[in-house]
């Protein structure tokens, strides 16, 4: 085992009351990754995952979507990684254990249309998107309106392109990098 790996079950007995690791298990890092992240088992046999900011940008990340999911929790149909608790690291920042919530990675290119896995997604995605605005608004999170955000995701697509593009390479451009932002969302592994 790590010393990294001891970190995280230290990290998750010292902010979760009950908490008494007998195995951890460390994701193995990956160049740019914000978070170091373990998974650790209790005596209880209850699992957990230990999210550690590796800086303080990722650090203040990790405060706000605590407490969007806290406000999430009650409006999606669906689990979501609701904080037990918190453990502080010397330099101010603070380790997050969460319930680890059962499931699987998606192949979303592997979904087949009609019923099943397909339908369950589909309502997964329908429920956040009517999720009140003002419950993201309330959380700090930033709201934008349908066109503003398509703008700006097409100006992230293109603001480091060399030569001006065409229409049809711009919209397929965009569309490559729409696809490659999804599949990153949906499985680390």
């Amino acid at each position: 085992m790590t010393r990294t790996a001891w970190t995280l079950a230290a990290l998750a007995d010292a902010a979760v009351s009950g908490v008494r690791p007998t195995r951890v298990e460390e994701l193995v890092d990956h160049v740019g990754e914000r978070f170091r992240v373990g998974f650790v088992e209790d005596s209880d046999g209850r699992r957990w995952v230990v999210r550690v900011p590796v800086d303080a940008v990722a650090a203040a990340q990790l405060e706000e979507s605590g407490a969007l999911t806290e406000l999430l929790a009650g409006h999606v149909p669906f689990a979501v990684p609701r904080p037990a608790g918190a453990a502080a690291l010397r330099d101010g920042r603070r380790a997050v254990v969460t319930p680890l919530i059962p499931g699987r990675c998606i192949d979303f290119s592997a979904l087949l249309p009609g019923p099943g896995l397909t339908a369950h997604v589909a309502r997964a995605i329908a429920a956040i998107h009517n999720v009140d605005r003002r419950l993201f608004e309330e959380a700090g999170e930033g709201v934008y309106r349908v066109v503003t955000r398509r703008g700006l995701a097409v100006f992230g697509s293109f603001k480091n392109q060399k030569k001006p593009l065409t229409p049809e390479e711009a919209a397929e451009l965009h569309e490559k990098k729409v696809v490659a932002e999804i599949g990153r969302a949906s499985c680390r592994e």
